[in-house]
């Protein structure tokens, strides 16, 4: 059987978005956002009812809260997380 490949074209991210951990500490990732010497948006996301982000009906389990961040990648993403986030 011969592999089937695959040509991915890969672009450099036009957005950073920056997930926390299940502290929804939204703060965790600003000392290296502000080391990175990118040209790409630089987007903190907070979890909804965490923390100052206010709660959001829309998201009531896991899957909504992936869903709200799966609705902002809009253009070329790397997603930067840890714990929860990840």
């Amino acid at each position: 059987m011969t592999p089937l490949l695959y040509s991915v074209a890969v672009q450099k991210p036009t957005q950073l978005l920056f997930l926390p951990g299940a502290s929804g500490q939204t703060q965790f990732w600003h000392p290296v956002a502000d080391l990175l010497s990118c040209l790409a948006t630089k987007v903190h996301v907070g979890w909804p009812g965490f923390g100052d982000v206010p709660r959001d009906p829309a998201v009531r389990d896991l899957d909504d809260l992936a869903d709200m961040v799966a609705g902002q990648i809009d253009r070329p993403t790397a997603l930067v997380a840890q714990s929860m986030g990840a």
